[in-house]
C-alpha cells in the first residue's frame, strides 16, 4: 500500500515527472506494467534502451538513453 499511494499522489500532482531508469511499475524488457504504475513525462535510462520501454511512450513520455560505462565486453558477457 504505501506504494500505491505514493504512485498515486506522484501521477496525480500537476507538476513535470520524470523517472530515472525506468517508470516505476513498468516492465523495462516487455513494456507490460503492474496494476498500478507512474506516468511521466520524461524517461533517461541508463546504458541502452531497454526493449519494452519505448512501446509505452503513453508512460515514458520524452525518451533518453545515457551512457554509464558498461563496455561492450560486458554487455557480451566476455568480461
Amino acid at each position: 500500500e504505501p506504494y500505491a499511494s505514493a504512485i498515486n499522489y506522484i501521477n496525480e500532482t500537476n507538476c513535470y515527472k520524470f523517472a530515472v531508469d525506468v517508470p516505476s511499475g513498468l516492465d523495462p524488457q516487455t513494456g507490460n506494467t503492474a496494476n498500478i504504475f507512474t506516468k511521466c513525462d520524461m524517461t533517461v535510462t541508463f546504458h541502452k534502451m531497454k526493449e519494452g520501454i519505448p512501446k509505452r511512450k503513453d508512460l515514458t513520455g520524452e525518451l533518453y538513453a545515457e551512457k554509464i560505462g558498461i563496455p561492450v565486453e560486458a554487455e557480451e558477457g566476455i568480461l
